[in-house]
C-alpha cells in the first residue's frame, strides 16, 4: 500500500506510519476530522476510509451532514469553539486532521473568524495534547502564505505583502499555523494547503 505523504513547512517530506502495521498493535487506527462534512473535508473523510482508517467526524448540531451520510464513519456532534467536545471527540484518536472553519463568503471578514479559525485551532492542539500528544494535521490556507494581484508563486519563506490588519481570514490562518509550529515538538503538527 502507498504512504500518505504529508508537508510541514520548514521540514524534509514524512510519511504516515503504516496503517497495516497500527492496526496489527492497536485493533483499528482511528482519526478525528474536523470540518469532515465539509468540501474539502469529505474528501479527506472518503480517502481515509478507503486507506482503511477509521474516522470520527466532529460535526456541530445543524451541520449538513449530506457528504459523508452513508459513510463508513462515526459522527459526533460538538463545535471547534468548544474546548470540552472537542477534548470528548478526540478520545481514543491516534490522530487528528483539522480542517473546520467558516465556509460562508459573508463570514470571511466576521468577528468569529479568530474564534473559530485560531481558537478551534487552540482547542483541537489542546485535545491532541491532552490525548498523549495525538498526530495532527492542520489544514491552511494558501493566503496564509501570501497574495498578489498578478499570478506570483509564493513559498512559506516568501516575506507576506498582504495588509493583515485589512485582511481578517488570512490573519488568522497566519496565527493558527504558528499555534500549530509551537506546538509541532509535542503533536508532530504539520500544516497542509488548501
Amino acid at each position: 500500500s502507498r504512504d500518505i505523504v504529508l508537508r510541514q513547512p520548514h521540514a524534509p517530506l514524512q510519511r504516515a506510519r503504516d496503517v497495516a502495521a497500527l492496526s496489527a498493535v492497536t485493533g483499528a487506527f482511528r482519526v478525528l476530522v474536523t470540518g469532515g462534512n465539509g468540501f474539502i473535508g469529505s474528501v479527506v473523510v472518503r480517502m481515509l476510509v478507503d486507506k482503511g482508517y477509521h474516522v470520527r467526524c466532529l460535526v456541530r448540531e445543524h451541520s449538513r451532514t449530506e457528504r459523508i451520510d452513508g459513510l463508513p464513519v462515526e459522527q459526533v456532534r460538538g463545535d471547534v469553539c468548544d474546548a470540552a467536545s472537542v477534548r470528548a471527540a478526540m478520545q481514543g484518536c491516534g490522530s487528528v486532521v483539522h480542517l473546520a472553519g467558516i465556509s460562508r463568503w459573508e463570514e470571511i471578514h466576521s468577528p468569529r473568524m479568530e474564534r473559530v479559525v485560531v481558537g478551534g485551532t487552540a482547542n483541537v492542539l489542546d485535545a491532541a495534547r491532552a490525548a498523549g500528544g495525538s498526530r495532527t494535521v492542520f489544514v491552511s490556507s494558501a493566503v496564509a502564505v501570501n497574495g498578489s494581484r498578478r499570478p506570483v508563486v509564493h513559498t512559506e519563506a516568501s516575506p507576506s505583502s498582504l495588509a493583515l490588519d485589512r485582511y481578517v481570514y488570512p490573519r488568522a490562518k497566519r496565527e493558527a499555523e504558528a499555534r500549530c509550529q509551537r506546538a509541532r515538538s509535542w503533536t508532530g503538527c504539520c500544516a497542509a494547503s488548501k
